[in-house]
């Protein structure tokens, strides 16, 4: 999934393409690149556990996996793996 970016304005927006473009042409620098994300583009919210838990528990996003799958999905986070992984590749196994 693609995240669209959002500006804190339409000049900071113009500005920040084009500093965009002059990274990716090896003008800039990153360091210089980080400072006009941080001033041009509007701050990311960072989620809680609780407030994940709470979406994806008012969304239904898991009401079909089985306790092994859940089980397995919590060893993953808890080893920063990609959440996921294994219960879908064994779904595609026809486990």
């Amino acid at each position: 999934m693609v995240k669209q970016k959002t500006y804190k304005s339409e000049a900071l927006a113009a500005i920040h393409e084009t500093i965009s473009d002059m990274y990716a042409a090896g003008v800039t620098g990153k360091q210089t690149m980080r400072r006009f994300d941080e001033s041009c583009l509007t701050p990311v919210h960072e989620f809680t556990t609780e407030e994940t838990e709470h979406i994806v528990s008012d969304l239904g996003l898991y009401d079909d996996l089985t306790p092994e799958e859940c089980q397995i999905m919590t060893k993953e986070r808890l080893k920063g793996e990609r959440l996921s992984d294994t219960v879908i590749q064994q779904r595609n196994e026809g486990r």
